[in-house]
């Protein structure tokens, strides 16, 4: 079995990484990027790629989407069907293309705070409008909890809009 080694800090200041594009002192924050080496096995084989020396256009083979499906199985007890499955290059481009698909311009969107600020650009650059409803925090128990009242309030606004 691979141990993996989640205690090496890497240093990734002024090496064009968007999370530590801060100032000296500043601690980053604002995206889900991890600091510590990538697993021997992903190295592997993204080296293995390099070494074949052309980097043209690939499908998603199916075995991909039978893996995902084994996981969603395994990590939640739900059954997905593989043919349901569209592979989309990251988070922003599918939240796109929900909204484009199932709002319209104008419409109201709702979300819960804080999250991952680039859905605010999303969300603007497709027509749409932000209706942030702030989560509750608990300091006690460092958690954060929905309010449902203003969740509901926000709901009820995002219909006029």
């Amino acid at each position: 079995m691979t141990i993996y080694d989640f205690t090496t800090n890497l240093d990734r200041r002024h090496t064009n990484s968007i999370k530590w594009r801060v100032k000296d002192g500043e601690l980053p924050l604002t995206i889900a990027d991890m600091d510590f080496r990538v697993a021997p096995e992903i190295e592997a084989a993204m080296q293995a790629k390099v070494a074949r020396g052309n980097f043209g256009y690939e499908y998603t083979p199916d075995e991909y989407f039978t893996a995902v499906a084994s996981w969603y199985q395994q990590e939640h007890g739900v059954d997905v069907a593989p043919a349901w499955m569209q592979y989309v290059s990251g988070v922003i481009p599918a939240l796109t293309a929900c909204l484009n698909y199932f709002t319209a311009p104008g419409d109201g969107i709702v979300m819960l705070e804080p999250i991952y600020n680039s859905f605010f650009g999303a969300i603007e650059k497709t027509g749409r409008k932000v209706v942030a409803s702030q989560q509750d925090y608990d300091r006690e128990n460092h958690a954060y909890q929905i309010n449902w009242a203003d969740l509901e309030k926000k709901r009820l606004y995002t219909k006029s809009c």
